[in-house]
């Protein structure tokens, strides 16, 4: 995409990345059934988020997305940390494993894909994808778009440029 370069501007971006949780397979059991209610919390930059519960599975299927927004260059100084859980009613949720990855080749692409062992027993697949500009409601319920830049845009004037807005 680059040509092996990285592109300084990209790291300022703003934007959002997304943490696509495909999959988890052959995870460890924690419940006295013989399977788990496994979920994730996928933790950025300090920030946490959590995917939904799969009940009864070994095997489970989130396709799920967790959104985290900021400048990409921030947004990668850190690793991305998978922590997968088992839910508990009346306990305290049992730990099933977690996957640590660097996102430092978001600098030069815009989707990755991983199958990341667990610490403890299994797999999960997720991707993480980047998107620029973020558009988002602010409190007086209003949208607040920001636009980031235009390339190959059709000249209008003699001058063969153009006064975009």
């Amino acid at each position: 995409m680059f040509g092996g370069r990285v592109d300084q501007k990209r790291l300022q971006e703003r934007g959002r990345l997304r943490v696509h949780l495909q999959k988890g397979r052959g995870l460890l059991s924690a419940d006295h059934n013989g399977k788990s209610d496994p979920y994730v919390k996928v933790g950025l930059d300090g920030v946490e988020k959590m995917s939904n519960v799969v009940h009864k599975s070994l095997e489970p299927e989130w396709d799920e997305t967790l959104d985290f927004e900021g400048v990409l260059q921030d947004l990668i100084a850190s690793p991305l940390t998978l922590r997968v859980f088992d839910k508990d009613t009346f306990t305290r949720d049992d730990a099933m494993g977690y996957a640590q990855v660097s996102l430092d080749r978001m600098r030069e692409e815009e989707t990755l894909d991983f199958v990341e062992a667990l610490s403890t027993q299994g797999f999960i697949s997720f991707s993480v994808s980047w998107e620029v500009g973020v558009a988002e409601l602010d409190a007086s319920g209003t949208l607040l778009v920001e636009l980031v830049r235009a390339t190959r845009l059709q000249s209008a004037d003699r001058n063969g440029f153009s006064d975009p807005y």
